[in-house]
Order: structure tokens, then C-alpha cells, then sequence
């Protein structure tokens, strides 16, 4: 199954490519996210922040500095757009109907052990950073 899963999503990128419209999306999510937490997080250390004191000066981009939420959601609909693509590829290709079943087994097989490495990654770095 770890081969099909593969095969599959090679077969999606050979078949649509790179989107573009896809990659400057997640660029805008990206720019988003990251703007919102350095706002966040140096507005009251650093008021005198070069970039704090644009944002403050500019209404309009303080409107979308503060909705760094939005990059959030536009991640998601991202991933859900790539996953219906996938699936939808895999099936106008297969010769048999595709279960929702082998779906998540795939989806599970794929995404758990990156889940284990952030988790200990959080638990031995993260978590000692914190407590000091």
C-alpha cells in the first residue's frame, strides 16, 4: 500500500504539475501566519519595532496583519482542495471503486509517524525552552 500511496501522488503531480495558483497561496497563508506572530508577539517588548511601528501607522495593514487567522483557513482549504484532487485522480485511474476505508488508512499511514516526531520534538526541546 506505502507504494500506491506514492504512485498516486506522483501520478497527481505528473498529471496537474505544480499549480501555481496553489503555491502563492500557501505563499500569502505563510506571510500571513508569520506576520500575525511576530505582530503578537513584539508589539509589547518592542514597540519601537520598525515593522510594529508600520503596521501601527497603517490602517490597512494592520487589518491584515491582525487576521493572520485567515492563513490558517486558507491552509485548510488548500489541504482539503489537494486531498479531493488526489482522490479523484486515483479514481478515475483505478480500475476498482476506492473505499473511504483504504482512503484514511493511507491518509493515517502517512501523517502519524510526522505527528510522533513534532510530539517528542516538543516534549524533549520545546518543553525544556519553556521552563526556563
Amino acid at each position: 500500500m506505502k507504494k500506491d500511496s506514492f504512485i498516486d501522488n506522483q501520478a497527481t503531480r505528473v498529471q496537474f504539475g505544480d499549480i501555481k495558483a496553489i503555491e502563492g497561496l500557501r505563499a500569502i497563508a505563510v506571510i500571513l501566519v508569520v506576520t500575525f506572530h511576530y505582530f503578537k508577539l513584539r508589539v509589547v517588548k518592542f514597540p519601537d519595532d520598525p515593522f510594529i511601528c508600520f503596521v501601527k501607522q497603517h490602517i490597512a495593514v494592520r487589518s491584515i496583519v491582525s487576521h493572520g487567522h485567515v492563513g490558517v483557513q486558507l491552509f485548510f482549504l488548500i489541504t482539503g482542495f489537494l486531498l479531493i484532487l488526489s482522490w479523484l485522480r486515483v479514481d478515475q485511474v483505478s480500475a476498482s471503486k476506492l473505499s473511504i476505508k483504504s482512503y484514511f488508512k493511507r491518509r493515517i499511514r502517512r501523517i502519524v509517524p510526522a505527528y510522533y516526531v513534532c510530539l517528542l520534538f516538543v516534549f524533549f526541546v520545546m518543553t525544556p525552552i519553556f521552563r526556563e
